[in-house]
């Protein structure tokens, strides 16, 4: 009874919180790469429709496309 008493300790205390830390990061990693293929294939949507690669935002390339 003790031995498994300390083993539903041990499962509680230490095993399932890092199971379900560890799920946290593969739940985040999955999202994080659900969202770069939905940016990837809206860029590629604009490709095929004949568009240029969207316009850039803020950044040193925007100030110099101004410039010309």
């Amino acid at each position: 009874m003790a031995s498994t008493s300390r083993r539903v300790r041990a499962l509680r205390r230490h095993w399932i919180p890092r199971l379900q830390e560890a799920l946290a990061h593969v739940d985040l990693a999955l999202e994080q790469s659900e969202h770069e293929d939905s940016v990837r294939r809206r860029w590629a949507a604009q490709v095929l429709k004949g568009r240029e690669r969207p316009p850039e935002r803020d950044g040193p390339s925007a100030d110099r496309s101004a410039r010309r």
